[in-house]
């Protein structure tokens, strides 16, 4: 009953952001890409420290709206050997973005073509976000894979989390985070609703251009629900 009424709470969710589109979308006829490298010093995603260096890349392909994303990375140091593929599907209109992930972690399970329980190493994930001026919010949940408590149970494990836009002061861009559990899951380490994820980013550019910028950047990042803080510095580098 309980996952059941989590599944209510969030299709009611999504559908009040559909009905609050305030324009449609203005279709691009032309197709359209961007491609992404980082690297970063220490990798950590919604407030889940991974402790190793990660080298990265991401390629989007969009055409009217619709887009298709690959993101892969790659530990070195200490994490050699450790790599993540990420492949995502969304579609953007207006102010929303809608969209489904499959995220794959080869520590989880070495061979990608298993997709069934008990054995995958996938996570499904659907989401919703809304991006104004000052702020994007979105609501990410698990609804296929591993994302299973220790009795074998579906938890829904569910993420919201708010971005502020970049702030220029000093020369620097200085970027807000916060990300939020609201109901107890295994796979983010919590008994109810709780804040996981506090993060401050500021970075500058040291080369931008029409189609091409490569900011280099500092985050710190705390977890209130393991007492920790994290720090990383990066350099990422976009081609559009």
């Amino acid at each position: 009953m309980e996952s059941n009424h989590k599944s209510i709470v969030l299709a009611a969710i999504c559908l009040v952001l559909f009905f609050m589109v305030p324009v449609p979308v203005c279709a691009q006829d032309d197709i359209v890409s961007s491609f992404q490298t980082e690297l970063s010093s220490r990798y950590s995603w919604r407030g889940i420290d991974y402790g190793t260096p990660m080298a990265s890349g991401t390629l989007d392909i969009g055409w009217k709206g619709l887009h298709l994303e690959a993101f892969g990375g790659s530990a070195f140091g200490n994490g050699a050997g450790v790599y993540e593929i990420d492949m995502t599907a969304y579609f953007e209109l207006g102010n929303f973005c809608f969209g489904v992930t499959d995220y794959w972690l080869n520590t989880d399970n070495p061979r990608y073509f298993r997709f069934s329980m008990p054995e995958t190493g996938h996570l499904w994930e659907a989401y919703a976000e809304y991006y104004s001026g000052a702020v994007s919010v979105g609501w990410y949940t698990f609804f296929a894979g591993q994302d299973r408590d220790e009795d074998d149970n579906k938890q829904w494990s569910s993420y919201i989390e708010l971005t502020s836009a970049g702030l220029e002061l000093a020369g620097l861009t200085w970027q807000a985070q916060l990300g939020i559990v609201p109901w107890s899951t295994d796979f983010y380490g919590t008994s109810g609703f709780a804040v996981s994820n506090v993060g401050l980013r500021v970075s500058r550019d040291i080369l931008s251009s029409d189609r091409l910028s490569m900011p280099v950047y500092m985050q710190f990042t705390a977890n209130p629900v393991v007492e920790s803080l994290y720090f990383s510095m990066g350099l990422t580098l976009t081609f559009e």
